[in-house]
């Protein structure tokens, strides 16, 4: 298929955003309810708000981030496909295959940073620029074989389709806005979450979140008004129903009467000193002191009357603990639930320890997902320039991710919700730790405010209600043999 132009490209036949990213939690959009039929590029931006500002996604990209970051990268021998590590020649395309990802402009941990788009995506395509390895400033090696110069990531929102060629019924190039032309299939080095779809895009990791997270941010919202509403209460201001009246009042010719203009004036500025009150811009408020006496002998009532009304401070419904659910929603859809463990006073050893080793097999699927795209695309790519035999073709591998991380994040957690539950349960507790706070230039009533507060605790309630498992290794000293 001869390359075609943009604007060939763009009457060629296409996939956009709006089937794969469509996406319909069974509400109907008409109806003004809260979660409305999303798709298009309009989900994508919601999937990249969450990954940019939600406090939990955030985490987890981060926890995906550093783990990946402290993976080690290199090629395993190769004959056909099989593993050799015996065969010389399959041994020095290996090596080869090391001096691609070392001479590259921007190190191999770096570009994981780019390939970890797929997660909120769904697909992170890169396009793989070659150079020519002549030594000097460009390339560490001067054996004029063609190498990696970089593999330079393309946004994910940037990519505006892909034209597929017609007879072959296969994607033949990648649209981007902003590009001189099409870019050949190639040429691109897609790495995708699921490859369930026919389509080049991939499932977003973050979808089946998407639900959780716009709950999330309404209950926020409705958090933060509420709040807003109990501290500084709403501004009401009282006026005489006569005055409402009055600035009705209309000449024949429906314009307004003197007396109309001059009760809108005194509305006008009612509502004015309600929204610089509300919005903090005043700091006192002038009104008249008329009353009702006037009309009823005796009525003291005022005529006009400002005031601020609060709520009663108690809710049905503890906001907090739906956000804490909503959190932990989002964090199952990659198996980090453990990244709460602690913010309440339950979490043991062992629900840490299972929970972190679903987390690191998610994180070694991605690793796996990374060296399979790279294998076949940039590595087919360099060895199809420079002419080498393909039955040398090693393969990238991604050294195991170590548990002993994740797993001390869980057990810190842990230990942070045991504190936590003894903190809430022992008063005696709370008071010593907050004297011996106060001690803060003598030594010995610090130690002896803590060995108070150490004593009291081991007095406390807490093994009747939180397990305290003895974890391995770390049994007392005098216990061990």
């Amino acid at each position: 298929m001869a390359r075609p132009t943009n604007k060939q490209a763009q009457g060629a036949q296409q996939i956009g955003f709006t089937t794969p990213f469509a996406v319909n939690y069974g509400f109907d959009p008409s109806g003004g309810d809260m979660v409305p039929l999303i798709g298009g590029t309009a989900l994508l931006y919601d999937l990249r708000r969450m990954s940019l500002y939600d406090d939990t996604v955030g985490g987890m990209m981060w926890c995906i981030n550093s783990t990946l970051s402290q993976c080690s990268w290199g090629h395993v021998p190769q004959v056909d496909g099989k593993d050799n590590d015996e065969d010389a020649e399959a041994i020095r395309m290996a090596e080869f295959a090391d001096t691609l990802l070392a001479d590259m402009d921007q190190d191999i941990h770096e570009h994981m940073e780019s390939a970890v788009n797929m997660v909120w995506a769904g697909f992170a395509p890169h396009e793989i620029i070659l150079k020519q390895r002549n030594g000097g400033e460009e390339s560490e090696f001067s054996d004029k074989l063609w190498g990696i110069k970089s593999l330079a990531p393309r946004d994910p929102l940037s990519i505006s389709g892909w034209v597929y060629d017609p007879d072959t019924r296969e994607v033949a190039y990648m649209m981007q806005v902003g590009a001189k032309g099409p870019i050949p299939i190639a040429k691109v080095c897609n790495y995708r979450t699921s490859a369930s779809t026919p389509d080049p895009y991939g499932v977003p990791l973050l979808m089946p979140a998407w639900k959780s997270w716009r709950m999330k941010v309404r209950a926020q919202e409705t958090e933060a008004i509420a709040m807003d509403r109990e501290m500084t209460g709403l501004p009401v201001f009282r006026v005489p129903e006569d005055l409402l009246e009055q600035a009705n009042e209309r000449n024949s010719d429906s314009s307004y009467t003197t007396g109309a203009l001059a009760a809108q004036a005194r509305v006008q500025a009612a509502i004015t000193a309600v929204k610089d009150m509300r919005f903090n811009r005043s700091g006192g408020l002038v009104m008249p002191s008329d009353t009702y006496a006037d009309e009823t002998a005796g009525d003291r009532t005022p005529k006009y009357d400002f005031k601020l009304v609060t709520t009663s401070g108690q809710r049905s419904i503890d906001m907090r603990t739906v956000i804490r659910d909503y959190d932990r929603s989002i964090a199952r859809t990659v198996m980090m639930q453990f990244l709460h463990l602690g913010d309440r006073s339950g979490g043991s050893y062992a629900m840490s320890d299972d929970q972190s080793s679903m987390a690191m097999k998610s994180l070694q699927a991605l690793t796996s997902k990374v060296c399979t795209e790279f294998r076949r695309k940039a590595l087919k790519y360099v060895w199809m320039v420079n002419g080498l035999d393909a039955r040398y073709m090693p393969r990238l591998k991604a050294s195991d991710i170590s548990k002993e991380g994740l797993t001390a994040i869980g057990t810190f957690l842990r230990g942070l919700g045991a504190v936590q539950a003894l903190w809430d349960g022992d008063s005696e507790a709370r008071r010593e730790a907050l004297v011996m706070a106060n001690l803060h230039g003598n030594r010995a009533a610090q130690e002896s405010a803590a060995a108070t507060a150490v004593a009291t605790a081991k007095q406390a309630s807490l093994p009747k209600t939180v397990q305290q498992p003895t974890l391995p290794g770390l049994e007392p000293a005098e216990n061990k043999p």
